[in-house]
Parts: structure tokens; sequence; C-alpha cells
């Protein structure tokens, strides 16, 4: 199974080195829009798992990404 690092290292084509919990949209160009909702996409379908609306809406950063999964009981 990917790792989360390896989704958000796939989608925003950055290596897996760059990933800090404060990776967001602010600090890396490559997060626009498109690629939040290829994001989303890419943890669900890894993961097995459905974003709410509001999950969409709360992933500002890997660390947020990461929180999410927690709560829905997945260990990333």
């Amino acid at each position: 199974m990917e790792t989360l690092t390896d989704i958000f290292s796939d989608v925003l084509n950055i290596s897996p080195l760059e990933i800090t919990d404060q990776l967001s949209p602010n600090t890396l160009k490559n997060w626009n829009s498109m690629a939040h909702m290829k994001l989303v996409m890419a943890i669900e379908e890894a993961y097995n798992i459905v974003f709410t609306v509001d999950d969409v809406k709360s992933v500002k950063s890997f660390a947020d990404a990461r929180q999410i999964l927690l709560q829905k009981g997945v260990e990333s």
C-alpha cells in the first residue's frame, strides 16, 4: 500500500524528502486546486475511504491529511 508520503510525492511531483508536516499550498506552488482534488482522490483510493466536504476543506497541510486519516481509523 502506498504511504501518505508516497501519495503526496506522486501527486505533487516532489521528492519524499521535501514532505514535512508544514507542507501546504502556501509553501508549495505545485499544490493548486487541481492538485488538491487529485490528492484527495488518491488518498481515498489508497485507503478505501471517503472524505466529506468538510474533510476536503480541512486538508490545508500534510499534517492535516494525516490527522484526518487518524480520525477515520487509518494508519498512514
